[in-house]
């Protein structure tokens, strides 16, 4: 158990600095004018412009960023919901703006930096590796171990 236990964490802080470093990135990426394309309660499409090159993104965040790298999906949208008013989604052509990546402008979101949820995925996975660190200084995988001192 204490070896699967240590892999976890292993691979939960290895996955948090990756997520830092993108995060901290995303700081200093460049703002461009998108419109709304589609919006979808678990996503929205973005179109944008960057010199003569048309992207799109559907990423609010670096953790939505880095999911489509490994190849999952999030829904991290915040407020995600559908409205329509007799028929019309009033959020379809909408502007907005989104920050790119200078180096590669298909990577853009809409959030950049420390937004909410990436720091409650940050703290998520970095509480499994502190809870193992302390478990192991306090002698968890002990089987002499009783926290209710029985």
């Amino acid at each position: 158990m204490p070896f699967l236990l240590t892999i976890v964490a292993v691979v939960c802080i290895a996955s948090s600095v990756v997520l830092a470093k993108l995060v901290s990135d995303t700081e200093n990426w460049i703002p461009a004018n998108g419109v709304i394309r589609e919006n979808e309660v678990d996503h929205r499409l973005i179109l944008f412009n960057v010199g003569k090159g048309t992207y799109t993104t559907s990423n609010q965040t670096a953790v939505d960023l880095l999911a489509h790298k490994v190849g999952l999906e999030t829904n991290f949208r915040p407020g995600a919901s559908k409205t329509r008013y007799n028929g019309v989604d009033p959020e379809i052509g909408r502007s907005i703006t989104i920050f790119y990546n200078p180096k590669n402008p298909a990577e853009a979101v809409v959030e950049k930096g420390w937004s909410m949820s990436v720091i409650i995925l940050m703290f998520c996975t970095t509480a499994p590796f502190l809870l193992s660190v302390f478990g192991a200084i306090n002698g968890w995988e002990s089987p002499e171990y009783d926290p209710f001192n029985n």
